[in-house]
């Protein structure tokens, strides 16, 4: 009898251990999804279910690998992860039609039917949006640098462009007369000037 006391009393707090693991692994923010060796869902979490936007009803039996976006190479991707574990980003596509960049983790383990596959999936939009602000960011930096840098070169060709011109407009309204050397110089330094400015 008192064996079998123990037996129930081991049996009852394994089962409460398994339901608490099993209430954390529901409320967790990661998605998780038990899958068959076809990658046929058998459990999802709610933060998986709401991650790809569809119903535990209408996902129990499907293969979660649905949901993969083609604009991936889709066939390589699932030959990867077809390895006993698999740490990697991939590109899941919602039943809105909403692409989901996730962190996925796949491992493999040994259920009472089989052979299962335990995923946990983690969103990372907004890595990826912040990711991409921040190289947006900077190619508008190195854009206005290298608009600062082109109006520099122009601005260093175009000055004595104005120099001479205004200096001999002035001179031609005060009826100078400006020598025939001084002039040629002077269209030289200016047709140089022009050249550099159109070559930059």
């Amino acid at each position: 009898v008192a064996d079998r006391v123990a037996v129930a009393i081991e049996h009852a707090r394994l089962e409460g251990e398994a339901r608490e693991l099993a209430n954390v692994v529901r409320r967790i923010g990661e998605g998780v999804v038990v899958a068959d060796a076809q990658d046929r869902v058998i459990f999802a979490n709610r933060a998986f279910l709401e991650m790809v936007g569809v119903g535990a009803e209408r996902l129990l039996g499907r293969s979660w690998t649905e949901f993969l976006s083609p604009a991936q190479d889709v066939d390589a991707l699932m030959a990867q992860m077809r390895s006993p574990a698999y740490h990697g980003e991939v590109l899941l596509i919602t039943a809105a039609g909403d692409p989901r960049p996730v962190l996925v983790t796949l491992s493999t383990t040994e259920g009472r039917d089989g052979p299962q596959r335990i995923g946990v999936f983690r969103d990372i939009s907004r890595e990826h949006e912040l990711r991409f602000r921040v190289i947006r960011e900077q190619k508008f930096r190195t854009l206005g640098s290298l608009a600062a840098g082109v109006a520099h070169n122009i601005n260093n060709r175009l000055t004595p462009v104005l120099g001479w011109t205004e200096m001999l407009l002035e001179r031609l309204a005060a009826d100078e007369v400006i020598a025939r050397p001084e002039l040629e110089h002077a269209l030289k330094v200016i047709n140089q000037g022009a050249s550099d400015s159109v070559e930059t």
